[in-house]
């Protein structure tokens, strides 16, 4: 049984200062270490029992300095209620008290000082360490948050309380993910963030897609690692999250600039190119077909140089729309450039079906374009590509459509062509010359001593008198393996290779020495008259005066008189498609001051501006054969005939009936009794008694 000796004892090996007042509030009790060290040298002063509790209270307020962050937050509270105080030495205290209920209703009051020095720098330094943890986290522009076990937030910091929309950071606090976003994106998130819990690993840079109650998406790159305490477990998830918003929306803006086409939104060369490949992988793995179809626009230069750039802009992107209100949405529709479009429909079933598209897209030009009030008449040539997705690549797959749009073109326009084993043969034939071609001109003497070039003599009849000239000439190729190349199979084949302008100036060089030989020869008929020779002259060299001039300069200054014997035919569409082009402008007046005549050739029933033949000076008209061969079973032909030639007899401008072929349609065009002179295959065949030169 412990006596009351042994508690003095227990009370004076207490580690603290120990205090006890009773219950009238004096002294009654303490241990040395409270006399001894910190308190009562001051306070007792040699005093032992005879003080209250009030004196002390009095006492401590003059040595004792609470701590800044313990000061009282209103008069009424005690000193007594704080943690910490602190000795004149800087010694920091802490202050314990307690009531003990004693017999008889009696009651003691202790009070239990310690030294807790150590303690309150240690703790000084963890909130130290914690502020700036605390101060790091709340400063990342990222958004930093911890989570526990079920996913519900511990601590955010600002910016992600700014994602969501809250004002403090506490808002947050044990709510989750799906508390703020869709229920789909808090679903992946939710089982992320449990498989990280299970497997303990990390996930790193996920991106996060988010779109909001207001229609606006959000992007972020997620971390998210687990949450361990000192035991090595996992209490949960820490995660930090970069906003990606504008990188994402500028890549995507920059992938469209790049992919497609500004003008018409369509998909762009780039789109196509990885779009083919995607498909054509698709198709082959479930042995599927699709259909590359190339379109091309009839008419459109003509009407882009008649009103301006600015309206065949406005015609490409109404163009655009047809075309995509026209096929499936699944069908790829793309602009390659200028009046050039490819469409890709996969999967398709036959070759049927490819058809039935084409048609679609040929019937929705039929309607008739209307664009600042003005009225526009376009149509459509296709080559069409029906393939498996068999080792194909897209520029083959490309250039046999380009061959096939070709035939198309060919055949007269507004129509298709699939390419076929007879265009395949003819696409090696054409592509076997656009070599040879190139091989034959690279040498500067290498034609003029191969003389593969020769001129073919077409006579021209004058519908009245009947006389025949040999006038009309024509170059063909005498290629060593494959014999005659046609002057119109020729010119392709160089405009094709870009030889245009060289094999041009090697023929008007060769019609030159042609004529000046004849000159020669015929100097002393006193009758004679020089021979004329009409030759096709390209927009690509007349688009360039420059070069135009420094051809035939040389010639000029050589053989003044040999110029006089050329006609150049010049295309309507090149004519009326380019006026008031500066540079075509100059070539044909330059032609015109070399003592040149110029020709208007393949002249269709439509009905001509008077203008650009004036100032081009244009001195014939060749009608285009088809309107010539109509002539005779349609009336619709001669009338068109007829207003053509009155016109042309208007400016003093002779017109030439090409393509007579038989001798219905002779008899049909000297009957209308308008055209000048006549050119065919028919007349070429008759007696040339009467042919001068």
């Amino acid at each position: 049984m412990l006596l009351e000796r042994d508690y003095q004892s227990l009370a004076e090996h207490l580690p603290r200062a120990m205090i006890i007042y009773g219950a009238d509030g004096h002294v009654c009790f303490y241990n040395s270490l409270f006399f001894q060290e910190w308190l009562a040298p001051s306070i007792v002063a040699g005093c032992h029992y005879n003080i209250n509790r009030t004196q002390i209270k009095n006492l401590y307020h003059k040595i004792l300095q609470p701590i800044a962050e313990n000061q009282p937050t209103s008069k009424s509270q005690s000193l007594y209620q704080k943690d910490y105080l602190r000795l004149h030495d800087q010694s920091i205290l802490r202050l314990n008290e307690f009531s003990i209920d004693l017999e008889d209703n009696n009651h003691v009051l202790v009070e239990l000082w310690e030294d807790v020095s150590k303690e309150y720098a240690l703790l000084n330094e963890v909130r130290e360490e914690h502020h700036l943890l605390l101060s790091l986290i709340n400063s990342i522009p990222d958004q930093v948050y911890l989570k526990d076990l079920e996913s519900k937030f511990i601590l955010i910091n600002p910016s992600l309380a700014k994602r969501y929309g809250v004002k403090d950071t506490t808002e947050a606090i044990g709510k989750s993910d799906a508390d703020f976003y869709s229920n789909e994106h808090a679903s992946i998130t939710r089982q992320e963030e449990l498989n990280i819990i299970r497997t303990q690993k990390g996930v790193y840079n996920k991106l996060h897609h988010e779109k909001w109650h207001d229609s606006h998406d959000t992007w972020n790159l997620s971390t998210k690692l687990p949450l361990k305490n000192s035991k090595n477990e996992v209490i949960g998830i820490i995660g930090i999250s970069h906003d990606v918003t504008e990188y994402k929306l500028n890549q995507d803006k920059y992938w469209k600039q790049a992919n497609f086409d500004k003008l018409t939104g369509l998909s762009n060369r780039q789109h196509l190119t990885s779009e083919f490949d995607r498909i054509a992988i698709e198709c082959r793995q479930n042995n599927e077909n699709f259909v590359f179809l190339l379109l091309d626009l009839d008419g459109f230069k003509q009407v882009n140089d008649s009103y301006g750039h600015g309206y065949g802009d406005l015609l490409l992107a109404q163009v655009s729309e047809r075309l995509k209100n026209t096929l499936r949405q699944r069908d790829l529709i793309c602009r390659l450039g200028g009046d050039e479009f490819v469409v890709i429909s996969a999967p398709i079933k036959d070759q049927p079906a490819a058809e039935k598209i084409a048609e679609k897209i040929i019937q929705c030009f039929e309607r008739p374009f209307v664009i600042n009030h003005r009225i526009a008449h376009i149509t459509t040539s296709m080559g069409i590509v029906f393939t498996s997705a068999l080792r194909v690549n897209l520029h083959d797959v490309q250039q046999k459509a380009d061959h096939a749009m070709y035939k198309a073109k060919k055949a007269g326009k507004n129509r298709y062509r699939f390419y076929n084993q007879a265009i395949a043969v003819e696409s090696k034939r054409h592509d076997f010359l656009c070599q040879e071609l190139k091989i034959t001109l690279e040498g500067t003497n290498s034609t003029a001593e191969k003389d593969e070039f020769s001129l073919e003599i077409a006579l021209l009849e004058d519908l009245k008198t009947g006389v025949k000239t040999k006038e009309q000439g024509i170059y063909s190729w005498q290629h060593p393996q494959l014999g005659r190349i046609s002057a119109e199979e020729l010119l392709s084949t160089a405009e094709s290779t870009g030889n245009i302008v060289c094999l041009e100036a090697n023929l008007i060089s060769k019609a030159i020495n042609t004529i000046e030989k004849e000159i020669e020869s015929f100097s002393s008929y006193p009758n004679y008259k020089p021979r004329r020779i009409s030759m096709p002259i390209s927009q690509a060299i007349l688009s360039q005066p420059d070069l135009l001039a420094s051809v035939l300069l040389p010639i000029v200054e050589k053989h003044p008189m040999a110029m006089r014997g050329l006609l150049f035919e010049v295309p309507t569409e090149t004519v009326y498609s380019s006026f008031p082009n500066s540079l075509v402008s100059q070539s044909l007046k330059l032609l015109d001051s070399y003592g040149s005549s110029l020709v208007l050739s393949h002249v269709t029933g439509q009905s001509l501006s008077i203008q650009p033949l004036i100032e081009c000076q244009i001195s014939r008209i060749n009608l285009a054969e088809s309107l010539v061969q109509n002539a005779y079973s349609c009336d619709v032909a001669k009338q068109s005939i007829k207003s053509l030639c009155a016109m042309a007899h208007a400016l003093d401008i002779k017109v030439v009936a090409k393509g007579i072929e038989t001798n219905k349609s002779y008899r049909c065009i000297k009957s209308l009794g308008c055209c000048d002179y006549g050119q065919g295959d028919y007349i070429d065949r008759q007696n040339d008694t009467d042919i001068s030169l």
